[in-house]
């Protein structure tokens, strides 16, 4: 049997503790939502779209828009704003698809400012409680809200589009 030829097995060391500003450090997208500026990890956005109303459905996830068609996967639509609580307004101009462990959804949000590395030393804890964010740092408009997308995005799955 397979399993009875393996002699040893190999035991990492712990990995050492990551806070959640340090998880914050790295390139992220920064987009408006309202008067705030946000920014997700580059490596947890699929694309960005312009804004499409998306395909009504019933649903009782929170700030859940809809559905839109994404290449062949009909994808989450959320209202950002309302997701982290915030004062946002209407849903933006732009959809942010992002991915969390193989998992799409897309967050209505304004415009896209940019790409911007975030460094360890420049990242901040949030003060309080604030829903999914992750860290405080400072950007070219004022202070940046670093987001955690698995702690934001209800459980959601993409749906393949049936031919």
């Amino acid at each position: 049997d397979a399993v009875d030829a393996v002699d040893e097995v190999a035991i990492d060391p712990p990995a050492p503790a990551v806070t959640r500003a340090s998880a914050a450090a790295g390139l992220h997208v920064l987009f408006e939502l309202g008067d705030e500026e946000c920014a997700v990890p580059v490596a947890q956005v699929r694309e960005t779209l312009l804004y499409r109303p998306p395909h009504p459905m019933p649903s009782s996830l929170p700030c859940f828009l809809g559905v839109q068609d994404v290449r062949g996967e009909l994808v989450a639509v959320f209202d950002l704003a309302g997701l982290i609580g915030h004062d946002g307004g209407a849903p933006g101009a732009v959809l942010v698809v992002v991915d969390d462990l193989g998992r799409a959804a897309a967050l209505a949000v304004g415009r896209i400012c940019g790409v911007q590395e975030l460094m360890e030393a420049d990242l901040r804890p949030p003060r309080g409680s604030a829903a999914g964010v992750t860290a405080l740092a400072t950007g070219p408009r004022g202070l940046v809200l670093v987001l955690d997308v698995a702690s934001i995005v209800p459980t959601f799955t993409a749906m393949p589009r049936e031919a």
